[in-house]
């Protein structure tokens, strides 16, 4: 009897760690559609409460503000971005993270931001998931339930080549822990002004208050130089007219001292307002201080009507 020909079993044959990397793919496609995906990770990376990471959902319009200009984010295995190297343009993932040896995620913040990927990596870019890209702004600007499952984050591949950047969905990371990560701190300054401070206790939803908690805390340790409406009110903010002195003699905890009390406070509210050039900085502390204010009224640090 003749040789039989190669069965069509043998041509197709798997190794085992395709079979295992298949497998776990198909694991964590199931688990990112669970109810509730991603809660679990972000209490337990960020400290946040769930009724702090809702409120900085709900409040955060950076990712669909139009101010991430096509940009990504990239974060480590606890969900913080990662910086070494930073890299924020997706025509840079392959050429600046192919040498990095820990595992990396990528955050999309919106479909501009995804349309920008495809577009830099083109034939490069392999998505290892039947379903489509999900990006972060599908879970901000609404109330989320404890039961919603968030957008999960994209496990990065890179091939030494340098020739594709595989995604694949991570069974545990949501996209949203990159928002509360980079707000928890900021949230929680905002109840610091609105308890400690009588000034922001008269109007706790005014959208400054959310700027102020935002340099409160991202000042501490330097310069918040980097910040354009800051930069448009160091007068305001520090007492000094020239810059350099200011930054010379920046002290974080007595601006926010200098700036809270009433006639500076009204000072800052007046010049904020008039502040040119950021429109879309400003309809975020807009958008924030709303929620903040509600994430204090959920954990009982004031009342409705405060």
């Amino acid at each position: 009897m003749d040789e039989a020909p190669a069965t069509l079993i043998e041509s197709t044959q798997f190794t085992a760690q395709e079979v295992m990397a298949t497998e776990n793919q198909v694991q964590a496609q199931t688990a990112a559609a669970k109810e509730g995906f991603g809660w679990q990770f972000i209490e337990k990376n960020c400290g946040a409460s769930q009724e702090e990471a809702k409120a900085i959902m709900k409040g955060d319009d950076w990712a669909s503000a139009g101010v991430t200009n096509g940009q990504i984010r990239i974060l480590n295995a606890d969900g913080a971005e990662f910086k070494n190297p930073r890299v924020r343009e997706p025509r840079d993932i392959l050429d600046k993270l192919v040498k990095v040896q820990s595992p990396l995620y990528l955050v999309i913040p919106n479909s501009q931001s995804e349309e920008a990927l495809r577009r830099s990596l083109g034939s490069k870019l392999v998505v290892a998931s039947p379903f489509p890209l999900q990006t972060l702004a599908t879970d901000c600007l609404r109330v989320l339930s404890r039961n919603d499952p968030l957008a999960p984050a994209y496990r990065l591949e890179l091939s030494q080549d340098e020739q594709t950047v595989t995604l694949k969905l991570d069974d545990k990371m949501p996209q949203a822990i990159f928002s509360v990560k980079n707000n928890i701190a900021v949230l929680r300054k905002y109840t610091e002004l609105i308890t400690k401070f009588s000034a922001a206790k008269e109007d706790p939803e005014d959208p400054v208050l959310a700027h102020i908690a935002f340099i409160w805390a991202n000042g501490a340790s330097s310069w918040p130089g980097w910040d354009g409406v800051f930069n448009s009110l160091i007068l305001q903010w520090t007492g000094h007219q020239d810059a350099a002195l200011a930054e010379q003699n920046w002290d974080c905890e007595e601006s926010i001292n200098h700036v809270m009390e009433p006639q500076h406070l009204s000072a800052l509210k007046h010049a904020w307002a008039a502040v040119e050039g950021h429109g879309n900085m400003i309809e975020m502390d807009r958008s924030r201080v709303a929620a903040y204010h509600a994430a204090a009224v959920g954990l009982g640090l004031v009342s409705a009507g405060a």
